[in-house]
């Protein structure tokens, strides 16, 4: 079972809950720096508020990926490649909200070297990059997709920036990432989602 997504949309915890409901096996986040060969550190573990992300072998990477039949496999990275393959197209209606999760995300702190706060506006902005991908692609796929909205997954979601906030970067970031939503055509596509489907 896939879940096509991107960044902060809650999918992990859908996953989670998915793989408990139907007795699977839940494989996290499908994307390089979580195989045990890439040498990398698993931030995920321990800034996510699920604090889940296992690190795969390359087998089970590679299964995830080829061979999920039996599990819930996480794709929020590039996840518009796969929106044939989704069980679960997981979209959020904020990108504003999410970008600055996004960002939240990438300044808490870990055991490594933290991020510079210009660092964690470019990955914003290259998570952004996903989600317009995903959306785009969703808006033109000439199927019904498995489109569940952020919205109705977590009615009731309170909005959590301690740390850009306690940076004092959160105007900056704001200001940036409201420039490029704007410059955008996303809350359009986003509109057109919303006559698809039932949000």
């Amino acid at each position: 079972m896939i879940i096509a997504t991107y960044a902060r949309t809650g999918s992990t915890k859908l996953g989670l809950d998915l793989a408990e409901k139907h007795n699977l096996k839940f494989m996290g986040e499908i994307e390089g720096s979580y195989l045990k060969s890439s040498g990398c550190e698993n931030r995920k573990i321990e800034t996510h508020e699920t604090n889940f992300q296992p690190m795969l072998s390359d087998q089970e990477y590679y299964n995830a990926i080829y061979n999920h039949k039996d599990m819930v496999v996480l794709i929020n990275r590039g996840g518009y490649l796969v929106l044939d393959k989704a069980a679960y197209v997981v979209v959020r209606d904020n990108p504003l909200g999410c970008c600055l999760s996004f960002a939240d995300l990438l300044m808490r702190p870990t055991k490594g070297d933290p991020l510079h706060w210009r660092s964690v506006l470019l990955y914003t902005r290259l998570m952004f990059a996903d989600m317009i991908s995903l959306i785009t692609c969703a808006v033109e796929h000439p199927d019904d997709l498995p489109i569940v909205w952020f919205e109705d997954l977590y009615p009731h979601h309170k909005q959590n920036l301690k740390y850009i906030t306690h940076e004092s970067i959160y105007d900056i970031a704001r200001t940036f990432f409201t420039e490029f939503i704007e410059a955008s055509d996303i809350h359009y596509k986003l509109d057109i989602l919303k006559e698809k489907t039932s949000y």
